[in-house]
């Protein structure tokens, strides 16, 4: 059953199958972080590039003609990312395992993190518009709490640590991720 066949809950073999929604949802995050991969050298060509956005098709029937990226695929991604530097790792980790989407990321606030429990709460996002960025609302509007993988939150509990020693001259308005100068990371 193809990863592609968004029109029914359970595929001909009895498999379960997702929605058009969780589609376009992972494939929204696989271009982001195979795109960001691609600018940090660690792969040559990003493989979703020639990928349309998943649609449901007029006829209703599966399409198995698009690559969708494996788990070995994401697993070898996350082995080049552990020679790439930490707030590169700490970027493409947290999308991989979060599923939130780049302005979300973007609007990240160390207060967001609850450490101990492992978990994350997604209540804003950085939109971008006429070459400014601006702080809004996630795209629901609702927030929401993610738990998050211990590899991954000691990943970022170690850039909270770097990025305090880093910009300990700039202010960062507590945001986990800005620019080299403090401002607002811009989610495209």
């Amino acid at each position: 059953s193809s990863l592609y066949n968004a029109e029914s809950k359970t595929g001909k073999s009895g498999n379960k199958t997702l929605s058009l929604c969780s589609i376009r949802r992972y494939y929204t995050l696989l271009k982001l972080v195979l795109n960001e991969a691609t600018k940090e050298d660690i792969i040559v060509y990003n493989p979703m590039s020639k990928i349309s956005t998943p649609k449901a098709s007029k006829d209703s029937k599966e399409n198995n003609n698009d690559y969708v990226p494996t788990l070995e695929d994401l697993t070898e991604i996350i082995r080049i990312l552990d020679t790439k530097d930490l707030r590169t790792r700490a970027i493409i980790r947290f999308l991989i395992d979060s599923g939130c989407r780049a302005g979300e990321l973007c609007g990240l606030k160390w207060s967001d993190f609850d450490f101990d429990n492992g978990c994350v709460t997604i209540c804003r996002a950085v939109g971008y518009s006429d070459k400014h960025s601006f702080i809004t609302r996630t795209k629901t509007g609702k927030e929401r709490t993610i738990y998050i993988s211990d590899c991954v939150m000691d990943i970022m509990r170690e850039w909270k640590n770097r990025q305090a020693w880093d910009f300990r001259n700039i202010s960062t308005e507590g945001f986990c991720f800005t620019q080299e100068n403090g401002s607002l990371l811009i989610p495209n």
